[in-house]
């Protein structure tokens, strides 16, 4: 990486990187990645753009019966870019917007014919969408901010992929060493599961959306003398006691909590 400062609180930030992968079952694989970055004015343009592989697992060799054919598959690859742009308004508003797009293709599958079914790197997807988010801070000890996720799928049965989700909260210093921190998060409706690993494989599990709360109360204190920082908090998750399920068949917990210490030396 490496940051130009072009004049007039103007700067631009490109990036590259790789990640090379020597494989003793399956094909070598190289997985590139690239940004840029351009702010100023109070704003910031960012895109990027990154490769992500997946090697085959023991399930290729394991079943189905029959010549799996598993040493002529690759690995499965997926394709993401992203785009967006944010937005100073002096030190009171803060707005983001981003698209995001990935494309997943060669996903493992079982293919007829032949019989036994044999596994082939012919599957794809696309997931597309955009976010947004908006932080307000009208004191300096005091900040809200809210955010909402859009998304589109193909297959639209794609797991673990909601249509939308949002999510907002604050933020509260007070009486000098005291901090609260509250937040609440949507997440619609979504397919689950992995979709199966054969053709035309359909995804019917779907479970609702659900509504969390949490919140968070700490105490910060600082001892000189000692070299010493931290904080006590009390925090409590599921504050509504949502019935919700994050896998099907797996219940979350309803209304929980922690306490304790962090120190820093």
């Amino acid at each position: 990486a490496q940051l130009w400062e072009l004049g007039s609180g103007w700067s631009v930030k490109p990036s590259v990187g790789a990640r090379y992968f020597d494989h003793n079952l399956f094909a070598d694989e190289f997985a590139p990645q690239a940004g840029l970055v351009v702010s100023g004015a109070g704003f910031e343009f960012h895109t990027s753009a990154a490769r992500g592989v997946n090697y085959p697992g023991f399930y290729v060799m394991a079943y189905p019966p029959g010549n799996n054919l598993y040493r002529d598959l690759e690995a499965e690859k997926v394709d993401h870019f992203e785009a967006g742009i944010s937005r100073r308004f002096g030190s009171l508003v803060k707005a983001e917007f981003t698209y995001f797009r990935d494309h997943g293709t060669d996903r493992i599958v079982t293919y007829f014919p032949p019989y036994p079914a044999v596994w082939k790197n012919i599957a794809r997807y696309r997931t597309e969408g955009a976010e947004a988010a908006v932080t307000v801070t009208p004191a300096r000890d005091f900040s809200i901010f809210g955010g909402v996720t859009v998304m589109n799928t193909t297959p639209d049965d794609l797991p673990y992929a909601p249509e939308w989700s949002a999510s907002a909260g604050f933020n509260w210093r007070f009486a000098e060493h005291f901090r609260l921190s509250v937040d609440g998060q949507y997440v619609g409706s979504r397919y689950v599961t992995s979709r199966a690993r054969a053709i035309n494989a359909l995804n019917t599990v779907e479970l609702d959306a659900y509504v969390l709360l949490n919140a968070r109360l700490a105490y910060e204190f600082s001892l000189p003398e000692w070299k010493l920082a931290g904080e006590c908090f009390v925090a409590g998750e599921n504050l509504g006691d949502a019935d919700y399920q994050q896998r099907y068949g797996y219940p979350m917990p309803g209304i929980n909590g922690t306490f304790g210490i962090s120190l820093k030396f």
